[in-house]
């Protein structure tokens, strides 16, 4: 059967929901090769535990790429992601630190200024 295309547009909606619904709940994501060398391929992590996320997020900042993390910072909050950092920032080299703290800094000056900024 073709999908027309009301009756697509109007299924798209209620998948993505179930699908995002789905990511929230379980906090759950498959490694790579790439980040972690030192876990198998397709390891499942869950990010509901802290030492998982905190491994996933500095294994991640300090040796992903820009879609790695664009997907780290979608994939949970920016106060989960804060925590993380500040639980792992004194095993993170000394260039990737700086950098962070750098736009931290800069969130929270532009927050002063314009509080409907941030």
């Amino acid at each position: 059967m073709l999908w027309k295309g009301a009756q697509y547009s109007a299924a798209i909606p209620y998948l993505t929901y179930r699908f995002v619904i789905a990511i929230l709940c379980t906090m759950k994501v498959y490694t790579k090769q790439k980040l972690f060398w030192f876990l198998k391929d397709g390891v499942e992590l869950d990010l509901s535990d802290k030492a998982n996320l905190d491994m996933y997020v500095q294994q991640t900042i300090s040796r992903g790429r820009f879609s790695d993390v664009k997907k780290l910072l979608r994939l949970i909050s920016f106060t989960d992601f804060i925590g993380s950092f500040r639980r792992i920032e004194n095993f993170l080299p000394r260039e990737v630190k700086s950098f962070w703290e750098a736009g931290f800094e800069y969130l929270n000056r532009s927050a002063k200024k314009d509080p409907h900024l941030v």
